[in-house]
């Protein structure tokens, strides 16, 4: 693995999804060009650009470098937040940036409003869709956009699916309910996109890959037997279930 002397040790909390996300630039299910495609419907330049869990950075220096803007990034896995410095770095950013290492608190925030607010994947730092719609809404100012990406029900999920995951029918909703409640939160969806299959098992297959070339590497290592039940388990699920019944939909919004 091209990345081991950056992974995790043995009892860091963040160690299973930083290796498992190793191969990824966007972590998540969502293809770089659809991205770009969304961030080209953003008719007003935003001065400054948030991204509460940023991941690697990849969209938020991205962003940057687009429109010429100041970030601001909240990450709490440090080995993330490092990733994302150095892209930061690289693309010549890396002065206009902010990068908190931190859970997401409104404290943090150096400025009370943003001319573009990303949160892909990461809602759970708001306490849910909810309220990451509504917090999103307080900082972005008038005529600002959002992009938010938020796990979705393709169909109804089975009990066992359900078991693996660690999550209840009521976690999540169906795309068209998660785009009606971004528009009763007081925003305009300006552009909608539902991963693919495709997007999806890109995801999956690098996650998986990713995991399983560190297992080949780190057999004796005193995580191994757990991550590689953990990644069998994970991966069946998404094979029998997930594949047909997991969705992630992204959203452009402007502020009403």
């Amino acid at each position: 693995m091209t990345q081991a002397t950056e992974l995790p040790a043995h009892g860091d909390r963040y160690r299973w999804t930083t290796i498992a996300h190793a191969q990824r630039t966007l972590l998540g299910p969502i293809a770089a060009e659809v991205i770009a495609s969304l961030m080209g419907s953003i008719e007003r330049s935003p001065l400054a650009v948030l991204d509460v869990g940023c991941g690697r950075g990849a969209m938020l220096v991205g962003a940057m470098v687009r429109f010429g803007a100041s970030g601001v990034a909240v990450e709490p896995n440090p080995h993330f937040a490092a990733a994302a410095r150095a892209l930061a770095e690289a693309g010549g950013v890396a002065d206009a940036l902010i990068i908190h290492n931190a859970e997401y608190a409104p404290s943090l925030l150096v400025r009370e409003r943003f001319g573009l607010a990303m949160c892909m994947g990461a809602t759970g730092a708001f306490g849910g869709y909810s309220g990451a719609l509504s917090g999103l809404h307080k900082i972005v100012e008038p005529s600002g956009y959002a992009m938010i990406g938020e796990g979705c029900w393709r169909r109804e999920p089975a009990t066992e699916y359900l078991a693996v995951l660690g999550a209840s029918r009521e976690d999540m909703a169906q795309e068209p309910e998660t785009r009606a409640a971004a528009e009763a939160a007081g925003w305009r969806v300006v552009r909608s996109h539902l991963s693919t299959v495709a997007e999806w098992d890109g995801y999956e297959d690098a996650y998986a890959g990713s995991m399983a070339e560190w297992l080949s590497e780190n057999s004796r290592d005193p995580d191994a037997a757990g991550f590689r039940e953990r990644l069998e388990r994970w991966r069946n699920a998404y094979l029998d279930h997930g594949r047909d019944t997991l969705g992630f939909a992204t959203y452009l919004l402007e502020r009403r």
